[in-house]
């Protein structure tokens, strides 16, 4: 298998919150051979509004938010030059620094990723309740929806990173559906699990059948009638092909009328280190890939997810 992932891109914001993606995006560069871009949006004042203030008093406010977006910038340059050094004291990755301005985060990160065309996204999201900082789950959600590459999300955690630090990747758990929008994650899975060993597991939840009481019948009781065959002869074929190419893969196919619920509980139980998925599918065994369930996975784990929109045709 030849080289897949050449630039990784690494979105940060003014917080050291956002570096804790950075041990996943070096460990999977070094892995890979592949370039770092190290990328911060310095959201500006609002120098329009200033300027547009009738007379001085409008001209002095903007030449004042000129200089401080001018400070801000040299400050954020500082810091991702830091990072930069540091990372490339202890390891052989090339890391690129950019400083974008712009009012509206997503839209800068997203037009930087088409233009530099990055195979893997890394970025930290935080939860919903840390309103004050920008890199918030609205925020990479919306780059998930707007970009073609993948994005491995990586919650934040209170200790400091250690840049010398690489992270684990030895078990890798990837929830489909059956669909083919479900299985386009599947490259990218085989990629991670052959440069770093890990393991694969394959995961379907099937939703219980409930078959109503015959009416009339004396104690006839409705029954729960799993449909696991169709999930488990998809689920292997896939863990055949795999194992084909020497990586550890197993299937696994279980009923509960919660998709997020069985996916949460299997990924703490069994030491997931990723849980890979699209953010949609179609009509699959369980609808299990819809947007919504990879959202709720992502906002009730730790666990960093890697998410990923496949390109679709419009219905017609």
């Amino acid at each position: 298998m030849g080289r897949f992932y050449h630039r990784l891109m690494v979105p940060l914001d003014a917080s050291t919150d956002s570096e804790h993606a950075l041990p996943f995006a070096l460990t999977i560069a070094e892995l890979e051979n592949a370039s770092i871009s190290l990328v911060h949006v310095a959201a500006p004042p609002d120098v329009g509004v200033a300027m547009a203030t009738a007379g001085a008093e409008g001209y002095v406010t903007a030449a004042i938010n000129e200089d401080v977006l001018i400070d801000t910038e040299r400050h954020v340059m500082r810091r991702l030059l830091t990072l930069a050094s540091d990372i490339e004291q202890t390891s052989e990755i090339r890391v690129e620094t950019t400083v974008l301005e712009d009012t509206e985060v997503g839209h800068a990160l997203a037009e930087y990723a088409e233009k530099v065309s990055p195979e893997l996204i890394v970025m930290t999201t935080h939860d919903h309740t840390r309103l004050e900082r920008w890199l918030l789950g609205s925020v990479a959600e919306s780059l998930v929806r707007r970009i073609g590459a993948p994005t491995l999300l990586v919650k934040a955690f209170e200790e400091r990173v250690d840049l010398s630090t690489r992270a684990s990747l030895s078990h890798v758990l990837v929830p489909i559906d059956g669909s083919q929008l479900s299985l386009a994650i599947l490259p990218h899975v085989r990629v991670i699990a052959s440069l770093s060993g890990a393991r694969v597991t394959l995961f379907t939840v099937t939703e219980p059948a409930i078959i109503a009481a015959p009416v009339g019948i004396p104690g006839a009781i409705s029954a729960t009638v799993p449909s696991e065959a169709d999930a488990s002869a998809t689920l292997a074929s896939h863990a055949d092909e795999l194992r084909s190419i020497g990586i550890a893969a197993d299937a696994v196919v279980v009923t509960d009328p919660s998709p997020r619920r069985a996916i949460l509980d299997y990924a703490n139980e069994h030491q997931v280190d990723v849980i890979a998925m699209c953010t949609h599918g179609r009509h699959g065994i369980a609808k299990l890939v819809a947007g919504s369930v990879a959202t709720q996975v992502l906002h009730h784990t730790g666990i960093p997810v890697l998410m990923y929109r496949p390109e679709t045709r419009a219905s017609t």
